[in-house]
């Protein structure tokens, strides 16, 4: 069930790791909120390259989604002007997403990171209730031919 945007809300969020297996647990009441456990590393490494984040990924009573995302951040304009001008966006991000109840499944995500990108970010986010496991993580950089769609 959904609260719509005007009601006063709740957000409930705990975190475990247990054996290189993490667990997130979230109960947002309210419409549009979400919950996220990400990392953030430099893009230095990885400019130019096709990157893929992937894991084994449980979801449990999830409502209405919850999965990976890897997101790439530039660094802002100096001038407002500027990103006018540029027409880029501050950041890139791209999600795999799962919902309701399901045993470990493998997903992934990918992204290219362009020569101006600052960071990339990568975990679990979830939107709504429920829990989410992620265990196995990976970040990689793949070749172009060997990519999947995210």
């Amino acid at each position: 069930m959904r609260t719509p945007p005007s009601a006063p809300w709740i957000v409930r969020l705990s975190v475990s790791v247990f054996r290189s297996k993490v667990r997130a647990a979230s109960e947002i009441q309210r419409y549009g909120l979400r919950s996220m456990l990400t990392q953030a590393i430099k893009a230095d490494d990885y400019r130019g390259k096709h990157v893929r984040f992937s894991g084994d990924v449980k979801v449990e009573h999830v409502e209405p989604q919850a999965g990976l995302m890897i997101a790439i951040f530039f660094p802002p304009p100096r001038k407002l002007s500027e990103r006018w001008r540029q027409g880029r966006p501050e950041r890139s991000m791209q999600e795999k997403w799962g919902q309701g109840t399901h045993d470990w499944m493998r997903y992934e995500t990918t992204i290219f990171v362009p020569e101006n990108a600052q960071y990339i970010h990568f975990g679990v986010v979830m939107h709504g209730t429920g829990q989410i496991w992620l265990a196995n993580a990976r970040l990689e950089v793949i070749e172009q031919d060997g990519m999947l769609s995210a």
